[in-house]
């Protein structure tokens, strides 16, 4: 193909990719691919880990706060 137009689908797509375009086709299965944070999966996370990093956090604050008193 080299030098010449891209005569099939699979040659286009190739063509489009190698030279830095978003073929509709990649777009598709980039949104077949995407996976998204719901809020479920937020809550889950900020009661979950993220409250036990602050926790641990304010925890290690109050040592220090003791220390220097």
């Amino acid at each position: 193909m080299a030098g010449s137009f891209p005569n099939t689908m699979h040659q286009m797509v190739r063509h489009l990719a190698d030279h830095r375009f978003i073929s509709g086709q990649t777009m598709e299965d980039h949104l077949k691919d995407a996976k998204y944070v719901t809020a479920e999966k937020m809550r889950e996370f900020i009661s979950g880990e993220l409250k036990s990093e602050h926790d641990a956090l304010e925890a290690r604050l109050t040592e220090s706060l003791k220390t220097v008193r």
